[in-house]
């Protein structure tokens, strides 16, 4: 009977850690898109013409969510979850019906629009990563 219990708690953690994952990339990709429609098609060019670094810029609304969203790379699952978003992901997440499929075209069609994007995630993740672990420890 005990290796019923221990395999029912494996399955009930796998299943509470899957829950996880996925609201963990609800939250992820919700922020992200609220980062990007702060941005005008002009402003999200020139972001891109200039190498700007959306870290370093003003979130608008959003900017209450990012002490809250580096703390929650504390915890591990969080974390691996942010480390595995690609940059097609954002790009899928843009292009999805009512979100902001005008930026992700300008991405795609101005060039370096994807190397800037690339750089863009490298740095969200850096700092989401690292600032998590320094405020979780």
């Amino acid at each position: 009977m005990g290796q019923l219990k221990a395999r029912a708690y494996n399955v009930l953690f796998k299943l509470k850690t899957g829950v996880r994952d996925l609201m963990t990339q609800a939250a992820v990709e919700g922020i992200i898109l609220g980062v990007f429609d702060q941005f005008t098609r002009e402003q999200l060019l020139e972001a891109i013409n200039l190498d700007q670094d959306m870290w370093t810029v003003a979130w608008g609304d959003f900017e209450e969510f990012r002490p809250q969203l580096v703390s929650l790379m504390a915890d591990p699952v969080n974390a691996a979850v942010v480390r595995d978003f690609t940059m097609e992901d954002v790009v899928g997440w843009l292009r999805i019906g009512d979100a902001r499929p005008d930026l992700a075209s300008i991405i795609i069609n101005t060039p370096g629009g994807i190397e800037w994007l690339g750089r863009q995630i490298d740095t969200f993740k850096t700092h989401l990563l690292t600032e998590g672990v320094e405020v979780g420890a």
